[in-house]
C-alpha cells in the first residue's frame, strides 16, 4: 500500500513539475514583442507619432501606419490629429490607416515638436511585429518636401509609457515601401537631409519610378473610405460631400505637385 502511494506521490509531482514548467511557454504565447518593448493580449497600446523641427509650414502630407491586423486591432474612435483638424483619415482599412491633409490657407506648423498622431490598439495576440509609418508625401509652400524635421514616437501600454520619444519605426517590407513610396525621402533616424548626420541617418526608399497617379489612388481611397475625421458620424462627422470636396482639393494639390516636378525635371535636363 505504501509501495503504492509512493508511486502516485511521485507520479502527481512530476505532472505538476511538468505542469508548472509549460506555464512560461504559455506565457510567452500571450505576449507580444513590438517596436522593442512587449504588451500581453488585452493589453491598450498607445502609439503616438510626433514631429517637431520643421523649418517650414507644411502644405500638405500623405501617410501611413500599418500594423499585423492578425495581432493588434485599433480601438474605434482613437485615432487623433490634434495639431491637424483638416486632416481625413481611415481608421477601418485592414492593417493599414491612411491619413493624408492638404491646405494653402491652413497652413501646418511643426517648428517646435507636437503630436502628429495618436492611436489606441489592442493586443489580440502574442508574438513579435511591429507597428511601422511610412510618408509617401510631405511637402511645403514650394510644393517640394521637407529637408528638415524629425519624427519621434511614444508608445503607452495601458497608460504606462514604455517608450518615450525614440525614432520610429519605418516600414520593412520592400514591396510595401514600392508601393507606397513619393516624392519625399523618409530615413531611419526620423530625421531630414539637412538634420540628420550619423550612422542612423539611413534614407529608406522604394522605386522612385513609380507612377504618382498611383498615390492620387491611395489619397482618393483615404478620403472615400473615411468614416470620420475627429469625430464619426452625423452627429460630429463630416458629410459625405465635404469628403469628396477634400478629396478633389487633395487630389489637384497632389497633381499640381506632378506637374511641377515634371517641369522642373524637364528644365533640368
Amino acid at each position: 500500500m505504501k509501495k503504492a502511494l509512493k508511486t502516485v506521490f511521485a507520479v502527481l509531482f512530476a505532472s505538476l513539475i511538468a505542469a508548472v514548467s509549460l506555464i512560461p511557454a504559455f506565457a510567452a504565447k500571450e505576449s507580444l514583442k513590438f517596436n522593442g518593448t512587449q504588451a500581453k493580449v488585452g493589453d491598450k497600446v498607445t502609439y503616438t507619432l510626433e514631429l517637431g523641427g520643421c523649418d517650414e509650414l507644411i502644405e500638405g502630407f500623405q501617410m501611413y501606419v500599418f500594423f499585423d491586423s492578425e495581432k493588434l486591432k485599433v480601438v474605434p474612435d482613437t485615432l487623433k490629429c490634434p495639431e491637424i483638424p483638416a486632416a481625413v483619415f481611415n481608421d477601418g482599412v485592414d492593417g493599414k490607416i491612411p491619413v493624408v491633409f492638404s491646405s494653402v490657407s491652413d497652413k501646418l506648423d511643426f517648428s517646435k515638436k507636437k503630436t502628429f498622431l495618436t492611436v489606441d490598439f489592442e493586443v489580440l495576440s502574442g508574438g513579435n511585429t511591429d507597428i511601422t509609418y511610412f510618408i509617401t508625401e510631405l511637402y511645403g509652400e514650394d510644393m517640394t518636401f521637407l529637408k528638415k524635421f524629425e519624427f519621434t514616437n511614444t508608445i503607452e501600454v495601458d497608460g504606462k509609457k514604455v517608450v518615450r520619444s525614440k525614432p520610429p519605426t519605418l516600414v520593412k517590407d520592400q514591396k510595401t515601401v514600392d508601393a507606397y513610396q513619393g516624392g519625399f525621402i523618409n530615413y531611419s533616424d526620423g530625421k531630414g537631409d539637412e538634420n540628420g548626420t550619423d550612422s542612423a541617418h539611413q534614407a529608406v526608399t522604394g522605386d522612385m519610378d513609380n507612377p504618382d497617379v498611383t498615390h492620387i489612388g491611395e489619397v482618393t481611397e483615404a478620403a472615400t473610405e473615411v468614416t470620420k475625421s475627429g469625430s464619426k458620424g452625423e452627429s460630429g462627422g463630416f458629410p459625405q460631400y465635404v469628403i469628396w470636396i477634400v478629396v478633389g482639393i487633395i487630389a489637384l494639390g497632389v497633381g499640381a505637385l506632378i506637374v511641377v516636378r515634371t517641369i522642373s525635371g524637364s528644365k533640368d535636363k
